[in-house]
């Protein structure tokens, strides 16, 4: 399956507000067309060193100075997994990530790349309107008065959130910091896993998370309950 990253300057939880606020715009738009098929792929945030680091390395990359540079910068990115058609092909998609980039305070320190090519992100903006998208997506169009749609918590996403949200205070109170070091020292290799999956590569369900970390239903249920307590102390 096709997908992308977006590196950005900015914290893992601006970019957590932007996947959450576009995700909500694009099920919006989705509810007024009954019946339009349009792939959005599926999108998360996160901020491991790693991912950055794996992409500043990239071949692809390397060939574009200007991107390693911005790369330099980068504190968080916007992942994009399960895009059948490719952005190119899927105007709901293209326009999500149209609105991710202007809604970006320095869209030239954006680096986009799906791994055999890079660009930054203010001549990806440009790109994305020259192959046009949905009309009115985001507010653009003609206002209309209707209540907002939003989507119920998938399974597991309220868990990790109230988990996300503590190890993040976590690390501006040291008190709190070493009190969450000592419980995770007692809980199983699976649970300081799951635990660790949220705190760098961002809050998910569970079906993401289990993805992500290659387990089965069963593995991650385990690795939940270890972390009770720590989810509501």
């Amino acid at each position: 399956m096709q997908g992308f990253h977006l590196f950005l300057p900015v914290s893992v939880e601006v970019a957590e507000k932007l996947v959450s606020e576009v995700e909500r715009l694009a099920e919006d738009w989705m509810a007024d067309h009954e019946g339009a098929e349009h792939e959005t792929g599926l999108w998360d945030a996160g901020n491991a060193r790693e991912v950055i680091d794996m992409a500043r390395n990239s071949p692809a990359v390397e060939a574009q100075g200007a991107c390693g540079t911005a790369l330099a910068q980068a504190r968080s990115f916007i992942r994009v997994t399960d895009l059948g058609g490719g952005w190119t092909r899927e105007p709901l998609c293209r326009s999500m990530l149209r609105w991710v980039l202007q809604h970006v305070e320095h869209p030239h320190e954006v680096v986009w790349t799906d791994g055999e090519s890079a660009e930054l992100g203010d001549e990806l903006l440009q790109r994305t309107w020259l192959r046009g998208g949905i009309r009115g997506f985001g507010g653009n169009g003609a206002a209309k008065k209707r209540p907002i749609k939003r989507r119920a918590a998938r399974a597991g996403e309220l868990k990790a959130l109230q988990l996300h949200a503590r190890l993040s205070e976590a690390a501006h109170d040291p008190d709190l910091a070493l009190d969450l070091r000592r419980a995770l020292d007692d809980v199983t290799d699976d649970a300081r896993a799951l635990a660790a999956s949220l705190l760098h590569e961002g809050v998910a369900d569970d079906v993401a998370i289990a993805r992500r970390l290659g387990w089965s239903k069963t593995q991650l249920a385990a690795a939940w309950r270890a972390l009770h307590d720590l989810i509501a102390p």
